[in-house]
């Protein structure tokens, strides 16, 4: 499949009219912006040479332009979401649903032990679901972190990027955790208290006679004797390279059923910007970005195990 081609036709019948209305509402919002910031410079000079009633005046006019800038942005987010990158996700995905302001529960995030660490903040967007290559899978983007401040003033982030939940259609006795090499997330004893967020059952160190795999990842089962044969070579293939083609850390685990799995991204894939929203080359990274999702969804190929 010609991705480029792709693109470059469903831009112009389907993307190019929406963005022209998108275009407006981003320039409605930018003009509030530089108004705030004009309105709040000449209130500065004005009370440095004493005009405080005209001060304080334009200080007034500062305060509205930030609400309205403030309302104009956060319109034009939403409208972008429910209109282009919905349009883009049915295009690529006609089973897909698009939920901008949901996302992955913190019961699977939980769930997952691809993060023990305990978090303050939890925050997602994004949520995108449904049956994609004979696959039913979940996919947000995530961030969550710690306070390690008294106050409450300094988050440190644990994870940020993509995360995926996708139900198997095959029963696994056992648990699996293939975490990043030297990122184990285990437990040293009762009083550590990094690693405790979701109970972990007792699990075992898999030896899997590959040197290449487990130099970049550290596996662990509750049941090796049961989960070896899950761990096939086109799973560890599928691995190394999505960790070689992203650049990114990769995590994976299967617990209870669902299949988990993470790409750290220090950035939001799926958040639009205010400038260049009629730029074709801005618009195709979106697009590309949802395809990345699911293409994850078929080159992990799940659907194999039935």
């Amino acid at each position: 499949m010609n991705g480029k081609k792709d693109f470059e036709s469903f831009y112009d019948t389907k993307l190019k009219p929406t963005l022209s209305n998108l275009k407006l509402q981003s320039s409605e919002a930018t003009g509030w912006k530089i108004a705030g910031l004009l309105f709040l410079m000449f209130a500065i000079m004005c009370f440095l040479l004493s005009q405080i009633i005209v001060g304080i005046l334009l200080l007034a006019f500062t305060l509205i332009s930030i609400y309205k800038y403030t309302k104009k942005k956060k319109l034009f987010f939403r409208n972008f979401k429910e209109t282009a990158l919905s349009e883009i996700i049915k295009y690529l995905g006609p089973e897909l649903i698009y939920k901008p302001d949901e996302s992955i529960s913190p019961v699977d995030y939980e769930k997952s032990s691809l993060f023990r660490r305990i978090y303050d903040y939890y925050e997602g967007s994004d949520l995108i679901s449904g049956n994609y290559s004979d696959t039913k899978f979940y996919c947000s983007e995530l961030e969550t972190g710690y306070d390690k401040s008294p106050g409450g003033n300094t988050i440190t982030t644990i994870f940020r990027g993509l995360f995926f939940a996708i139900p198997l259609k095959i029963y696994l006795s056992g648990a699996i955790y293939i975490w990043p090499k030297g990122e184990e997330q285990l437990t040293i004893n009762f009083l550590d208290e990094y690693y405790k967020l979701f109970p972990l059952p007792e699990v075992y160190s898999m030896n899997l006679n590959d040197n290449t795999f487990e130099s970049i990842f550290s596996v662990y089962s509750t049941y090796p004797s049961d989960t070896t044969s899950f761990i096939d070579q086109e799973l560890k293939v599928f691995l190394i390279n999505l960790k070689e083609q992203t650049g990114k850390e990769i995590r994976f685990s299967i617990m209870r059923g669902i299949c988990y799995l993470t790409i750290s991204i220090n950035k939001e894939l799926l958040e639009p910007s205010l400038t260049n929203t009629d730029n074709v080359e801005i618009i195709k990274e979106y697009y590309f970005r949802v395809q990345l999702i699911l293409n994850v969804i078929e080159q992990l190929n799940l659907k194999r195990f039935t």
